[in-house]
């Protein structure tokens, strides 16, 4: 998305306009569905990431998960310049 230079004093706060109507551009990236996990791996790619999480299901589950490329902590890990992660995993 493309913000037109006119409309940042408003943005910033520097201005104020009771009536302002904002047109940002769309690119084509915008109109495309993202999943959650496309746009944390975005986020991410080349990052210093630490990742607090908590794991409330089995180890047959995450295995899954990861097989089907939906288990966040992976997806990040792939792409993350380091990844430290925090998490606790109460096994069923």
């Amino acid at each position: 998305m493309l913000i037109p230079s006119a409309d940042c004093p408003y943005l910033r706060g520097d201005e104020h306009e009771n009536s302002l109507s904002f047109q940002p551009v769309l690119e084509d990236a915008d109109r495309r569905y993202r999943t959650r996990i496309e746009v944390l791996r975005v986020l991410c790619a080349g990052r210093k990431v630490i990742h607090f999480g908590c794991v409330d299901h089995s180890i047959a589950t995450i295995r899954h998960k990861i097989g089907r490329r939906k288990w966040v902590h992976k997806e990040i890990s792939e792409v993350a310049a380091s990844y430290n992660q925090k998490w606790c995993l109460r096994e069923r």
